[in-house]
């Protein structure tokens, strides 16, 4: 699979679920661009599915069946 996220994008975004995890909430988060003229990426994980889908506009570009996914994707743990 392709890396949407850079390195510490994707940490960024774990932490961050992680964190929300805590107090039962789930994260939607805007990530800049990591380049000159690249696309933001909008990263929305799902209450009901626990899904994580990143998209830039109207395009999903990954989506992850749950954090556990995402982590693996990216090297991630907890």
């Amino acid at each position: 699979m392709t890396k949407v996220l850079t390195q510490p994008q994707a940490e960024a975004v774990y932490s961050a679920m992680c964190a929300m995890n805590s107090v039962g909430a789930t994260i939607k988060a805007n990530i800049p661009p990591a380049e000159e003229g690249g696309r933001w990426v909008y990263v929305e994980e799902c209450a009901d599915s626990g899904q994580i889908t990143l998209t830039t506009g109207l395009r999903r570009v990954a989506c992850h069946s749950n954090q556990t996914t995402f982590a693996a994707a990216y090297g991630l743990t907890k």
